[in-house]
């Protein structure tokens, strides 16, 4: 091998410490579905927790723990098996001490203009998926009542551990807002939320600002790229909302 040029440069080096909790999200998925990421001679639960502390080292963070609480509903009453979930929350929170965690799949409700999805039983509205012709601002009161139960024991649960204030729900992936019935159907699935607890955090990847669902939406999910005016994002933070 042989010197080709030889350039000089300099490096600045900042005179301050990296904290040890990291305060920047930085949220890339830590999926395993079918085992890809799962690495040889480890089991699922010992590969995951594997994954965190290598991200959770670099300064980035999984998108959400698992496994999940295990929650049930029949005959309006929850039942709610937080052992598993809690020894994984010990270890991403408190140990690793990662910045940010989705709520469990089973608290997402739509996405691509579609109708909420069953949950815990209930259907969202009177009729069959997908259910043509339905007031979207109109909740059934079944689903709902399905819905919120199992919210608040599980919110109440991460009150009680200290945890709520770095979990975000996850409502809504590109929501389709050009339309007049999904923009009636989120905020009726916000209200919903807010009844259980005004302070759960509202997330959704609108990439568009939506004016109407100001005051419903609490976390934004808007595109970088120009999409909306530096003006209006200030708008949005003096509101009291948070962007992503």
């Amino acid at each position: 091998s042989q010197v080709i040029r030889e350039i000089p440069y300099t490096v600045h080096v900042w005179n301050f410490t990296l904290p040890d909790e990291s305060h920047v999200k930085a949220i890339y998925d830590c999926r395993q579905w079918g085992g890809v990421w799962q690495v040889e001679g480890l089991s699922p639960e010992e590969s995951r927790r594997r994954f965190w502390r290598f991200m959770a080292e670099r300064r980035v963070c999984p998108d959400t723990i698992h496994p999940a609480p295990i929650l049930s509903y029949r005959d309006g009453q929850v039942t709610a098996d937080f052992t598993a979930f809690d020894q994984a929350a010990e270890y991403y929170f408190n140990e690793l001490k990662l910045p940010h965690a989705y709520t469990p799949g089973y608290f997402y409700l739509f996405g691509w203009g579609l109708p909420p999805a069953e949950k815990f039983g209930q259907q969202p509205y009177e009729g069959t998926y997908p259910f043509e012709g339905a007031d979207r601002s109109k909740l059934r009161p079944e689903f709902k009542q399905a819905y919120q139960a199992c919210l608040k024991v599980y919110w109440d649960h991460l009150k009680e551990k200290g945890w709520d204030k770095k979990v975000v729900l996850y409502i809504s992936d590109e929501p389709f807002a050009d339309r007049p019935e999904i923009v009636a159907q989120m905020k009726a699935l916000c209200a919903m939320i807010r009844e259980v607890d005004p302070e759960i955090p509202i997330y959704c990847s609108t990439w568009n600002h939506v004016p109407a669902w100001d005051g419903s939406l609490t976390v934004w999910g808007l595109g970088h790229y120009g999409l909306v005016a530096p003006e209006k994002l200030k708008q949005i933070r003096e509101g009291g909302a948070r962007l992503w």
